[in-house]
């Protein structure tokens, strides 16, 4: 479906092209990363260091990833020698919104501006109804995905990945 909207004030109105919606690459990650465990589940703890070589990544990356998934419950942890990363929870129980939200933080409506007085609280009161309805949806459509799912993918190939393609993102702390 494409929209027109205006490129410049006083411009007429060009089509759109509809965009898809982008995960940073540490969601991407996050997401390989448990659906790599969910795999791994009846072989005990994985150290970090497998998970780097599936995802081809090096293991300082991996581990800011598993280790930000396993603050937030989304995966478990156990230290020591034979130590490592494991999912606990079934598959089918844990979604992509956990893992994005375990990465980047909540997803919720945001506005830079506020309407203190300054006669914009009509149209920003809309434009934030707008953006509550974007994440309302955002959030329920990546809860609607499971890992199991992700994982059926994979087709039981655990063999490494290459994410060349993916862009760059960061950890929110």
């Amino acid at each position: 479906m494409n929209r027109s909207v205006p490129q410049t004030r006083g411009q007429s109105f060009v089509p759109v092209k509809e965009a898809d919606m982008k995960l940073s690459k540490t969601a991407t990650l996050a997401a390989l990363a448990v659906a790599y465990l969910s795999t791994r589940r009846g072989d005990g703890h994985i150290q970090a260091r497998h998970v780097a070589d599936y995802l081809h990544i090096p293991t300082d990356s991996a581990l800011k990833v598993l280790q930000a998934l396993a603050r937030r419950g989304v995966i478990n942890s156990h230290l020591g020698r034979s130590g490592g990363y494991y999912l606990e929870s079934e598959p089918h129980d844990v979604t992509l919104l956990h893992i994005v939200e375990a990465v980047e933080g909540p997803i919720e409506s945001e506005l830079p501006i506020e309407s203190d007085g300054n006669g914009l609280s009509n149209p920003i009161d809309q434009l934030r109804k707008a953006c509550n309805r974007v994440a309302h949806s955002m959030r329920h459509e990546l809860d609607r995905t499971t890992i199991s799912e992700i994982a059926e993918g994979m087709n039981g190939n655990t063999t490494p990945i290459v994410l060349a393609t993916i862009e760059e993102g960061g950890i929110a702390h």
